[in-house]
């Protein structure tokens, strides 16, 4: 009698099993959390260990530096890989530090790291933080993140152009710069042509070339 029960069982398990390894990815229910949210920290053949946090400032291949929930995945043809803007991208376009949220395909062999299969990677492109930007220098000829920045003295032909509508000292690309106006551009063209080409080389040379190039 237990022998009958045990080999229903066993059968019960199996059928269990081919039902859910037949089960087709689109009835993967995406509505659950990810699996993990975390940072990839390597990527080895067609798979990446994605992790929530490390001991110190980098990753030294040892995983008992890992911190918190780790687990590898192993990518393949039906794995879907977009950023956070819905982009979609392959698995050449995942590098390690970056950001992601990844889904299996629910199936998870509990060993640390974890394995498992991803079917969705969400990578989290990175935001650039908007710096506040100054206007410092003797001429007010610096734009930079530090307010009140100080310099020299000396005469900066064309600083001046600096004062014309339309100048601004803003954030481009996560740096602090000036953003020339038409006016501008050509008052320091005009000054160039009085002073020369000599006017590159002080510390706002490169003005002119911008001016050049607007």
């Amino acid at each position: 009698m237990i022998k009958k029960i045990l080999v229903i069982l066993l059968v019960v398990s199996v059928a269990t099993i081919l039902v859910l390894i037949s089960r087709p990815q689109g009835d993967i229910d995406l509505d659950r959390p990810a699996d993990i949210e975390g940072v990839i920290y390597d990527i080895s053949d067609n798979r990446i260990l994605v992790a929530q946090g490390i001991e110190g400032d980098s990753y030294n291949n040892d995983i008992n530096s890992l911190v918190g929930n780790a687990i590898w995945f192993t990518l393949n043809d039906d794995s879907i890989i977009v950023t956070d803007k819905g982009k979609k991208i392959s698995s050449n376009d995942l590098r390690i530090e970056d950001k992601v949220a990844v889904w299996s395909t629910g199936y998870m062999l509990e060993s640390y790291p974890a394995q498992a299969t991803a079917f969705k990677i969400i990578q989290y492109e990175e935001e650039i933080i908007a710096k506040e930007c100054f206007i410092g220098g003797c001429s007010g000829e610096l734009c930079s993140d530090i307010s009140e920045m100080p310099s020299t003295c000396e005469e900066l032909p064309g600083a001046f152009c600096l004062k014309e509508e339309g100048v601004v000292c803003e954030a481009v690309d996560g740096e602090c710069t000036w953003v020339l106006s038409q006016a501008a551009a050509k008052c320091f063209l005009d000054v160039e042509k009085e002073y020369g080409e000599l006017v590159r080389e002080s510390r706002i040379g490169y003005l002119f070339e911008m001016a050049e190039e607007f």
